[in-house]
């Protein structure tokens, strides 16, 4: 039974990687520098760390560490006072 548990959830976490990862990606387009790291970290600006899988952020400046609803929401928050 918890084989069959653990197979679901990480189907579950790769679909969540897959929708977020696109969504992180698609801030090329908007002129953001989006470096992939790993399959699981994603770089912007060079200070801005997004792991895709629980949509969490780490601000590397400051250390601060958190949660984000969309990609762009957090970016703009953490580098928007920034030249893109």
């Amino acid at each position: 039974m918890w084989r069959e548990v653990r197979h679901e959830r990480q189907a579950e976490r790769a679909d969540a990687r897959a929708t977020w990862t696109a969504a992180i990606e698609a801030l090329r387009a908007l002129g953001w520098d989006v470096e992939r790291i790993t399959e699981y970290q994603f770089r912007v600006n060079k200070t801005l760390d997004l792991y895709p899988t629980r949509r969490r952020f780490h601000h590397i400046p400051t250390g601060r560490r958190g949660f984000y609803r969309q990609p762009l929401e957090i970016v703009y928050r953490f580098l928007s006072k920034r030249v893109r």
